[in-house]
């Protein structure tokens, strides 16, 4: 999501009555938060993945040194 977007409070979706300048998101803008999430969950998946192998050769790394000592 960009900064500056304000996402709706739970009195917007939950109230009927309150007046709101928009009745629903266009479908374009779902796509757009959508495909931003998509593309952050990748990101994030990658980090992990690679923390993960760093994680394990420092594993290695430590078992060699107690052998070794």
């Amino acid at each position: 999501m960009c900064y500056g977007q304000r996402l709706p409070s739970k009195d917007d979706l939950t109230d009927p009555t309150r007046n709101r300048t928009r009745t629903s998101p266009a479908a374009n803008e779902n796509a757009v938060v959508v495909e931003n999430l998509r593309y952050r969950l990748a990101e994030t998946e990658a980090r992990l993945e690679r923390a993960r192998a760093r994680e394990a050769e420092l594993s290695r790394q430590l078992e060699e040194m107690k052998r070794l000592t």
